[in-house]
């Protein structure tokens, strides 16, 4: 997206390049700083190169820029966001903090409470990461930060609301296989295998063979075993055809489980013969 950016304003500011598709990051980095020699005073170059040097991973370089956008516009607060990306980048998380702080102090801004979630998340505060996340969520709904918010409540180990918000998500975006099987596998956290079915149930587009074997446990926890046999061996006959059909490691290691849990021993084997000739891994490890 950012490089989309870069290129809309090169073009805006008549500077001429052949089209391309798809440029590395140093390509665009090459041509806006030509670019910049010759306008050093713009800021919209420069915001466009502080955006190429974060996504760079190039945090000094960005901070270096930014001195000179803030120098050039007077205005340090519109710069807060990049800066707090560049801290965060330098692994400088209560730097980064503060930064946000000030910046969604004065507006609400989804992205912002992204990268403020992210951080609370990675310094274990998964309660403020998900109010971050909500906030963000309601403010822009994606499925990044539905499932940003629903994966905090989870390690806060808060499954009701973990329903909730799987719930709220599917009604506020549509469907989602991410938060499908979220929804589904917190229904059966909480004691509640009947509605986790009628949930797995309600999006039948989901992975086949993840959702055969997941269906086939919900039936055995509701008594129903026959069921779950008949789902088994369904699962089982779909996960061996498609993996004769079209092999690849993933069919095969599919394959292998289904035949684990229907106890079919000599079908596993056959799966499993077939994961080792396609795995390097563990091919090489065999050595």
């Amino acid at each position: 997206m950012r490089g989309t950016v870069v290129w809309t304003v090169l073009v805006a500011l008549g500077v001429s390049a052949p089209a391309r598709a798809n440029d590395p990051i140093d390509e665009d980095l090459a041509e806006v700083s030509v670019a910049i020699e010759a306008r050093p005073t713009d800021a919209r170059l420069r915001r466009s190169r502080v955006a190429l040097w974060l996504d760079a991973e190039r945090a000094h370089e960005a901070l270096l820029d930014l001195d000179v956008l803030d120098a050039l516009t007077g205005d340090p607060s519109a710069t807060r966001l990049l800066r707090a990306e560049a801290e965060a980048l330098r692994g400088h998380d209560e730097a980064a903090l503060a930064l946000l702080d000030a910046h969604l102090a004065g507006a609400s801004d989804p992205a912002a409470y992204d990268l403020r979630a992210r951080l609370f998340a990675h310094l274990g505060e998964h309660e403020r990461a998900a109010q971050d996340w909500a906030a963000a969520f309601y403010a822009a709904p994606t499925v990044v930060r539905a499932m940003g918010r629903i994966d905090a409540l989870r390690a806060l180990h808060r499954d009701g609301e973990v329903v909730r918000a799987c719930r709220e998500a599917l009604s506020t975006m549509g469907e989602s296989a991410l938060v499908r099987w979220r929804l589904v596998e917190s229904l059966e956290r909480v004691g509640a295998p009947d509605e986790a079915l009628r949930a797995l149930d309600a999006a039948p587009r989901l992975a086949p063979i993840r959702r055969g074997l997941h269906r086939a446990r919900l039936l055995v926890l509701l008594g129903r075993s026959a069921e779950a046999a008949l789902q088994l061996a369904q699962t089982h006959e779909l996960a061996f055809a498609r993996a004769r059909r079209r092999p690849s490691l993933g069919a095969w290691r599919e394959a292998a489980l289904v035949a684990h849990a229907l106890g079919r021993t000599d079908d596993a084997t056959e799966a499993e013969r077939h994961v080792a000739v396609l795995s390097p891994s563990i091919r090489g490890g065999a050595r």
